[in-house]
């Protein structure tokens, strides 16, 4: 597999381009990418995708 961060986040397997799905799906991988071999924080992750102003699900979205 092969990723790219910079610009849209994008993923490969092979030569084919993956579909990644809803922008905070894409933004959750493209966190866990930038932070390879880290644990990320249910919170840093909440923090990331909906910044201050979460909805009271989101910790169950995550």
């Amino acid at each position: 597999m092969r990723f790219a961060v910079l610009g849209p986040v994008r993923a490969w397997c092979g030569d084919t381009e993956l579909e990644l799905g809803p922008p905070k799906q894409r933004g959750l991988l493209a966190l866990l990418l930038i932070q390879p071999g880290h644990l990320v924080a249910v919170q840093e992750i909440v923090d990331a995708l909906w910044g201050q102003d979460p909805p009271d699900t989101a910790v169950n979205v995550v």
